[in-house]
């Protein structure tokens, strides 16, 4: 593969994409990703502005299509770690009253059985 001359500026693409917010800045600089002297609000201003102002070659395709190829293999999980995450309570609800009565059917069973 032929190196394109747009890596940096395709790398600063890529990552002004994961930048939304300040606390995405905040994500990335913990993660080792995005290391700056500025402050969040100031990091997320400078990547969103040279995003728009760099070139890309297909080394910002090439990480796009890795990101996307990423995200349809995590899916499902994601989709299935998302909804115990929201629904936690609920579950935890649920299977509680679930033992309880297992309990209580277990006792209504033991009390109407004949003893031997």
């Amino acid at each position: 593969m032929e190196a394109d001359n747009f890596a940096v500026s395709s790398y600063v693409s890529v990552v002004a994409l994961l930048m939304n917010r300040e606390e995405d800045v905040q994500e990335l600089h913990t993660k080792g990703i995005v290391h700056s002297a500025f402050s969040n609000e100031e990091t997320l201003t400078l990547f969103k502005w040279a995003a728009r102002h760099m070139r890309v070659g297909h080394s910002y395709y090439q990480g796009f299509e890795r990101l996307n190829e990423y995200r349809n293999q995590r899916y499902v999980w994601i989709a299935i770690h998302r909804f115990f995450y929201n629904n936690f309570k609920t579950i935890a609800a649920i299977l509680s009253v679930a033992g309880v009565l297992a309990g209580l059917f277990r006792a209504i069973l033991s009390v109407k059985q004949p003893h031997q």
